[in-house]
């Protein structure tokens, strides 16, 4: 039985040819781009449209202007940010090595100050994770404020996000906040069945599994990628059994969709970082805590890393020194695979826990037995 006719509309990065629910936001944007002028800084929760609306409100600009993307959970020092602007204004390759801190900036500046017929406009998402690195967001910003009148776009979760922005560059981007709501229910349910019925062949669904999924993560994360991600692989199983899509299929294609979102992420992991994670999978299920203390996950870490091999069975090097280790674990907290906590911890006192966001077991049995 054929269920999907068009896998890619189930997608998070799809941009529909009306994004539902987000008119007034997109308008707000393509302003600001008419007018040439001003910086505005979009908040609000995960998966509630913000990255998505810039992208569909740059599509009638696309000829006029030089879109510069940088997600800043995955490029938040300076040279990798640098290195972004470089290639995407020239459009090509470019590579720094053998050059300086100082030979780069040269470069950055000199690009910037350029003369050129088409507007810059720079994309900053989740730039809290920038914010959060004083040093590099202040050699970020500061030339791109001094060497052009580019329009700034900044997007975070965090309502509080530019709390940490040095005074002085704050000041002189003049940023215009925009809060940007949930979805409501009847929202997500509408956003679901539009693609729902552009996804999948007709009478090959429930709206009942939509209406439930809908209330589902209205009621938890509110994020919209999440319930897209469940009606995919509701359709996947569907298909695969060779019946309808039903309510009966939703928690199975719950704990695929679980299961898939950790993998996404484990699979852009170090082998280095991946020990991390088994460890924090192995400790934290041990016992029942729920947790690990850093330091007993940094002695699991340099014990296991010393004869650990990844999958393509080589060694995978002597383990790091324990400031290192502490790079590695802020680099996955920024994956959003665990979250860390200073808790008091009976006669210990205050101690920094380990929590995972995923289900330690489950990755226990799955990846590592």
């Amino acid at each position: 039985m054929k269920i999907i006719k068009s896998p890619e509309v189930l997608r998070s990065n799809y941009i529909p040819d009306e994004l539902l629910f987000r008119d007034d936001l997109i308008k707000k944007i393509q302003k600001k781009i008419e007018l040439g002028t001003g910086n505005l800084l979009l908040v609000g929760d995960t998966g509630i449209g913000k990255t998505i609306s810039v992208k569909k409100a740059i599509i009638p600009y696309e000829r006029q202007i030089i879109f510069v993307e940088i997600n800043c959970s995955n490029d938040n020092s300076y040279i990798s940010i640098a290195k972004r602007i470089i290639e995407s204004i020239k459009k090509t390759n470019y590579s720094n090595n053998g050059k300086s801190r100082s030979q780069l900036a040269e470069e950055l500046i000199k690009i910037l100050k350029t003369k050129r017929k088409k507007k810059i406009i720079l994309f900053f998402d989740e730039i809290d994770k920038l914010i959060d690195k004083e040093r590099d967001h202040q050699e970020v910003l500061t030339p791109i404020i001094e060497n052009t009148n580019s329009n700034i776009i900044f997007v975070s979760n965090k309502d509080q996000a530019f709390d940490k922005l040095d005074t002085r560059i704050k000041s002189r981007l003049q940023i215009q906040q925009e809060k940007v709501r949930r979805y409501s229910k009847e929202e997500i349910y509408q956003i679901l069945l539009n693609r729902a019925q552009k996804s999948f062949n007709d009478e090959t669904y429930d709206l009942e599994v939509l209406k439930e999924i809908s209330k589902i993560y209205f009621h938890t994360t509110g994020d919209i990628r999440d319930a897209l991600n469940v009606l995919f692989q509701i359709g996947e199983l569907a298909e695969e059994k060779e019946e309808k899509i039903t309510l009966g299929l939703l928690d199975e294609a719950q704990r695929r969709a679980n299961e898939k979102e950790f993998l996404d992420v484990y699979e852009t992991l170090t082998d280095h970082q991946k020990v991390i994670i088994l460890g924090v999978a192995n400790l934290s299920s041990d016992g029942q805590k729920g947790y690990v203390e850093v330091k007993n996950l940094y002695n699991f870490y340099e014990k296991t890393a010393k004869n650990h091999r990844n999958s393509g069975g080589r060694d995978i090097g002597t383990p790091v020194g324990f400031r290192q280790f502490e790079s590695f674990l802020k680099k996955i907290i920024l994956t959003g695979l665990i979250r860390i906590e200073l808790r008091t911890i009976g006669k210990q006192g205050r101690q920094s826990l380990i929590f995972p966001t995923f289900d330690a077991k489950k990755v226990m049995e799955k990846y590592y037995n």
